[in-house]
Order: C-alpha cells, then structure tokens, then sequence
C-alpha cells in the first residue's frame, strides 16, 4: 500500500522518505498524541496507494524513551485488516437496509404503521416532559375502494405511490414523519406544531393532491382524486397516552368524511 516491495528499501532512510507527505503527516500527528498521552493508542488508519487501491490497517502506537540516549521515540506495530474491514462494511451496510426496509411500507417507501408506532411513542413523550404541541393527522383518500373497482388494483397502486410522493414533498422537516397506516390511510406526526402550523400542512397537501389531477370517475364528491384530513394539535400531559392522540385524530377524521370529504377537520381539543 506504501509502495514498499523490499525491507531494504526502509533501511537507513526516515519515514518520510519512504511514504508520501500526505501519510506522513497524519502519521506523525498520531505519533505526538501518543507521546503526549505516554501510553499506546489504538485506531484504524486507511491508506491509498497512487493507482486508488486502499488499505485498512490496525495501528498500534506506544511510546518508549531509549535508556542510553534518553531519545523519546514511538513503536509502531500496523497490521493490514483490509479483507476483514470490508467484510465489516459491507455486513454493517447490509444491516442498515434491513433495518430501512423493517420499517418503510414496501409499497410507497414511506414509513410503516411499526415505525409511526415507535415514533409517536418516542415523541408524545418528549412532548410531555417539554410541555410542547404535538400534532397528528390522520389522511383517507376518499371513495379508494371505488377507485379499485373502477380502475384496478395495479392503478390503485400507482396511485398510492402517487399520493405517498406528495405527502413525502409536503413534510419537508427531517423531524416530521408521514407513514402509511394501512390500506389507503395514512398519517403524519409534526413535532413542535401548533394547529395553526398542522392547517398549513393539511392545505398544502389538499392543494398538491388536487395539481396532481389523478382521475377518479367513481368518487361521489369530485372526478378527480381527493383525500380527507382529521388533525389535532395537542400538547399531551402525564397519564395521556399516544393512542388517545391518535383517536382524536380518527374523530376528526370521522367528522371531515361526514361534512362532505376533501376537507380539513380539526378535533376541538386542539391547541
């Protein structure tokens, strides 16, 4: 990795001579930090040769004084770990995607009901202990299942994806969740938001799912596809539990169905 082919080629010569300024230096900064700390330091170190190959090494520094002179120096013991770091990687890597896919709707990419789960549970009581407003809302799209019979499932499908890429544009807060909660149903949670925050939400998506334009000739309330919005803001306290957040977002998810759909109901508890 150093260019190094023969143990001869390091007699008589300083390191610097022998590997690249770039490498030295790093080198030589760990060197000081050992001889700062007077006892051996651990890390790895990755190394890259002039034709892009890299190497991982297992570096150990410890730093001794030469009795005779009294010159402090450093040993340096380094081993090539390159076959088991990738190996590493690559398991790590392999696990993170399991662990994207547990908790992404295979469907529509967007978070899973097990994941909005964990998240509200996770929020509603970060919420309690900050005294701040958590809002949740609850999104139908409205007459799906006559869409399904109007179009097919495969066009139902496309339509979800549709509808998920929306809601996904619309919460733009890497703190906020949309997840799909099943069948056409889905949810969003918006830390720190007031009702008056959650409503813009809520019109915003009203107003792209509607530039969307996604015919829809078997619904009862436009020819085009629509959804209907239960919000609720609510800064929850002790004793509350997630689920009651949840519920009263059904209830004004209920009450904007009845009031004609394609709307925003907004539960009356709401802060």
């Amino acid at each position: 990795a150093l260019g190094i082919s023969e143990v001869g080629d390091l007699i008589g010569k300083r390191l610097q001579d022998v590997i690249p300024e770039e490498i030295y230096t790093r080198l030589a900064a760990s060197d000081i930090k050992a001889l700062q700390q007077t006892q051996p330091i651990r890390y790895i170190d990755k190394v890259s040769s002039s034709d892009g190959y890299c190497t991982w090494f297992d570096v150990v520094k410890s730093p001794f004084k030469d009795k005779a002179s009294g010159t402090n120096g450093v040993l340096i013991m380094a081993r090539d770990i390159s076959e088991r770091y990738l190996a590493e990687q690559k398991l790590e890597q392999a696990n993170l995607e399991l662990e994207k896919l547990s908790f992404s709707d295979g469907l529509t990419q967007v978070a899973n009901r097990r994941r909005f789960d964990e998240q509200l549970h996770t929020l509603w009581y970060h919420h309690i202990r900050e005294n701040l407003p958590l809002s949740i809302m609850l999104c139908d799209i409205d007459f799906f299942k006559d869409y399904n019979d109007c179009y097919g499932h495969q066009q139902g499908d496309e339509a979800l994806i549709k509808v998920a890429a929306v809601f996904q544009r619309v919460v733009s807060r890497s703190s906020d969740c949309v997840a799909r909660y099943g069948g056409e149903e889905f949810a969003f949670i918006l830390p720190n938001t007031t009702t008056e925050g959650a409503l813009k939400v809520a019109q915003r998506v009203h107003q792209q799912i509607h530039e969307l334009g996604v015919e829809h000739r078997g619904s009862n309330t436009s020819d085009r596809l629509t959804v209907s919005i239960g919000l609720v803001s609510h800064v929850p306290c002790h004793g509350d539990a997630p689920e009651m957040g949840v519920a009263m977002a059904d209830t004004a998810l209920y009450q904007a169905k009845a009031d004609g759909r394609d709307r925003t109901n907004i539960h009356p508890s709401s802060c």
